[in-house]
């Protein structure tokens, strides 16, 4: 297995993986200790699918905890960890669900779905907290849209960057109705590179089919506080033409430049 085509994030999972196993002078990497590496990713994709599908992160982790302790130890001169045939069917099929995806490259949320479906122990556990290859399939779709891996750093993209804004926006508004707070709209603030994402994300909601990147935009954002950011290198307003120089103040895609 080529190991040039992961993405930076499952090498990180892996190699953490590999160290976790050791300390706890396990011979060989399983699934328990790819997930639970995947899970110290807290910003990572695999929580925010995890999040979205409202499994309990805490309760997962404890029990994971509690697998691994049952993993007998080998002491003395073991030797290095090693892959056994689990996480290697793992690694397979995670490969194999890459090129359905035609990704270039495996990513963390390839490695969850081979857990799913080849794991042993890691399989089980995430049964019994709902995850499944067939509950992950509509998450997944949600949150990369029609986007493929095209590079080993998926998550630095722009189109990342604006799907995790929108799974935060969407949860928030998701609590805040839970708790009998309706908020129909949302304002929107940001400085330098995070006043560019919020008018992206602002503007998205508006772009032509063609030119939109799918977000869901459960909430509505009625204004922007650009704080020093980049208002006009693009053109936005009716089919992308109007400059946003040139909108109106009452116009509610006008930034708010501070």
């Amino acid at each position: 297995m080529n190991y040039d085509k992961f993405t930076e994030k499952s090498r990180e999972a892996l190699g953490e993986a590999q160290q976790m196993a050791a300390k706890m002078n396990h011979q060989e990497l399983t699934g328990l200790h790819l997930l639970a590496a995947l899970l110290k990713q807290t910003e990572g994709p695999v929580c925010s699918m995890m999040t979205r599908m409202n499994v309990d992160l805490k309760a997962l982790n404890n029990e994971i905890d509690e697998e691994l302790n049952r993993i007998n130890q080998v002491t003395g001169d073991a030797g290095q960890v090693y892959l056994g045939q689990e996480g290697t069917q793992i690694l397979q099929e995670a490969e194999e669900f890459a090129k359905q995806l035609k990704d270039d490259y495996i990513s963390v949320d390839h490695l969850l779905i081979g857990m799913t479906v080849k794991g042993h122990a890691v399989k089980r556990l995430l049964e019994r907290h709902n995850v499944t290859k067939d509950s992950l399939l509509p998450v997944l779709k949600d949150i990369r849209g029609n986007q493929r891996v095209t590079t080993p750093t998926p998550e630095a993209t722009f189109e990342a960057m604006l799907r995790d804004i929108d799974l935060a926006v969407s949860r928030l508004g998701d609590v805040l109705s839970g708790v009998g707070v309706e908020m129909s709209e949302f304002v929107m603030a940001g400085e330098s590179a995070g006043a560019h994402l919020a008018l992206l994300y602002a503007y998205d909601q508006d772009a032509p089919e063609k030119l939109s990147l799918g977000l869901s935009h459960k909430v509505r954002i009625s204004r922007i506080v650009d704080i020093v950011g980049p208002t006009d290198f693009l053109s936005f307003g009716d089919n992308m033409k109007t400059p946003t120089s040139k909108l109106s103040d009452k116009d509610p895609r006008k930034p708010i430049r501070i």
